[in-house]
């Protein structure tokens, strides 16, 4: 903050001596003009809008620590109720015990975990962790950077249409609707014209089509995957999401009753490297025409 007030200090004092300099020949014949006064006045001006910069940045500052001091607090609170129940609760803190040994096991896992994903910044989730989708969504507000990016491949139409998936899908869609989302763009990857042209996939596909604030590309396998290589990533992951400037999620695999498995990653560079690539492929793709698909929306999809 002190680095913003100096900067600003000195920008306010350049712009308050040089404007009556630069301007003082043209307006030296107008009547009652005073280069001191005139650079007075600049000096005022200036100000003022510092002083806005100022506060404005101070209220941003203000609301991030509320929002970190409320996490502490919740965690604090948690800690402290763990640690209650330990040292108060005899069948839970005897050593040697079920419980004991149970919960001092589950503990140091958290632990472990906990130390994993600060030094990693991901987390590892599957279906049983659909919760954390309502946070990520909740974390939207409409905001210039609030889009969503997903890479869709073809072949797994069905696991994108399965019970958890829709109703991931339908969030997204709530979000949309209620403008906390801007725009949801999905790549979709083929491997050839047969799975393209397959009626779930024009299905699919001509729903991101027909539905305001939803576009799509569609890409070859070959190319996506070349591209892949080409950011660093060596087909790690089946497909990837970016949402927002906030998180990447990207799923390793689909389990024997089809639900998926993936990662969620925090870090900014790492963010930063899949949207480009996203990017990039979005470039590389093209679109289809309209009447090669069928006349369905998001909702139809969603009902199908």
């Amino acid at each position: 903050m002190k680095n913003y007030f100096y900067l600003l200090l000195i920008i306010n004092v350049l712009v308050s001596v040089a404007l009556p300099i630069l301007l003082g020949n043209e307006l030296a014949s107008q009547p009652y003009f005073n280069s001191i006064i005139f650079g007075l006045i600049i000096f005022i001006v200036v100000s003022l809008i510092e002083i806005l910069i100022m506060l404005n940045l101070k209220e941003v500052e203000r609301k991030e620590l509320i929002k970190i001091e409320r996490i502490e607090n919740e965690i604090s609170r948690i800690l402290h109720n763990v640690r209650a129940l330990f040292i108060n609760n005899r069948i839970v803190n005897k050593k040697g015990s079920i419980l004991n040994e149970y919960f001092i096991k589950k503990i140091n896992g958290l632990e472990q975990e906990l130390n994993s994903v600060v030094a990693s910044g991901e987390i590892e989730i599957n279906h049983e962790h659909l919760y954390l989708s309502d946070i990520l969504l909740d974390s939207f507000n409409g905001s210039s950077q609030d889009f969503i990016r997903i890479v869709h491949r073809l072949k797994y139409n069905s696991e994108l249409l399965n019970v958890h998936e829709k109703q991931w899908l339908r969030k997204v869609d709530e979000s949309v609707k209620n403008k906390k989302v801007k725009k949801v763009s999905r790549l979709f990857v083929y491997e050839n014209e047969v799975e393209l042209m397959s009626e779930i996939s024009k299905k699919i596909i001509a729903a991101h089509s027909n539905t305001r604030k939803y576009e799509f590309r569609v890409i070859g396998a070959t190319e996506f995957e070349r591209l892949m290589s080409d950011y660093g990533f060596n087909n790690d992951c089946i497909d990837f999401g970016i949402y927002s400037n906030k998180t990447v999620y990207k799923t390793i695999e689909y389990d024997e009753e089809r639900n998926l498995k993936g990662i969620y990653i925090s870090k900014e560079d790492s963010i930063e490297k899949y949207r480009n690539l996203f990017e990039k492929c979005w470039a590389n793709g093209h679109t289809l025409e309209n009447k090669d698909l069928p006349d369905i929306n998001i909702n139809d999809l969603l009902n199908y």
